[in-house]
C-alpha cells in the first residue's frame, strides 16, 4: 500500500546530522548523510520530489521507580533545534514538495531502536542496501538507514 504517490524524500532529524532518502512507490533510489559542519559546510542536495516527510522529534515520558513519570535524558530545548533545522533542511532540499510531518512512533512504534534498524536493512533489497555504501561513517549511518525505513515504511513495505 503505497502511502504517497510520486516521488518522496524522507528525512530523519538530527541536531547536526540529518539522513535522508528518496525513493518512488516501490524503491529506494538515492540516500545520503547531510552535515552541519561549520569547519566543512556541505551543500544541501536537491532533491525533486513530490512529497517531503520528515520525522518530528518528540520527548516522550516514561515512568520511572515507583511508576513516577520521568523523562529521557533529552532537552526539550534541543528537540526545537532539531525539528527547527530539520525543517530548514526539508524546505531548501525540496521547496516545492508537500510537506508531511511523522512522529517516531507513527512509523517505527514503539520497537526498540537496534531492532527497527536490523528490520529496515531485511526488508531492503541488495541494490537498495548497496545505495548505503560510503553515505556516512559506521557510526552514524543509522541516522541514513531510518530515512530508508521511512521510504520503506511509506511504501507500505514495513
Amino acid at each position: 500500500m503505497d502511502r504517497y504517490p510520486g516521488l518522496r524524500a524522507c528525512v530523519d532529524s538530527g541536531q547536526h546530522r540529518i539522513g535522508w532518502a528518496t525513493g518512488d512507490g516501490t524503491r529506494i533510489l538515492a540516500c545520503g548523510l547531510w552535515r552541519d559542519d561549520l569547519k566543512a559546510p556541505q551543500a544541501v542536495p536537491r532533491l525533486d520530489v513530490a512529497t517531503v516527510i520528515q520525522e518530528v522529534p518528540v520527548h516522550y515520558p516514561t515512568r520511572g521507580p515507583r511508576g513516577r513519570r520521568t523523562t529521557r535524558k533529552v532537552k526539550p530545548n534541543d528537540l526545537i533545534g532539531i525539528a527547527a533545522k530539520s525543517g530548514w533542511f526539508a524546505g531548501a532540499a525540496a521547496p516545492a514538495a508537500a510537506y508531511v510531518p511523522i512522529t517516531p512512533r507513527r512509523w517505527k512504534g514503539t520497537i526498540n531502536g537496534d531492532t527497527f534498524l536490523n528490520m529496515i536493512l531485511a526488508r531492503m533489497t541488495e541494490d537498495e542496501i548497496q545505495l548505503l555504501e560510503g553515505t556516512a561513517p559506521d557510526s552514524l549511518l543509522h541516522n541514513v538507514i531510518d530515512a530508508c525505513g521511512m521510504v520503506l515504511w511509506s511504501q507500505g513495505r514495513i
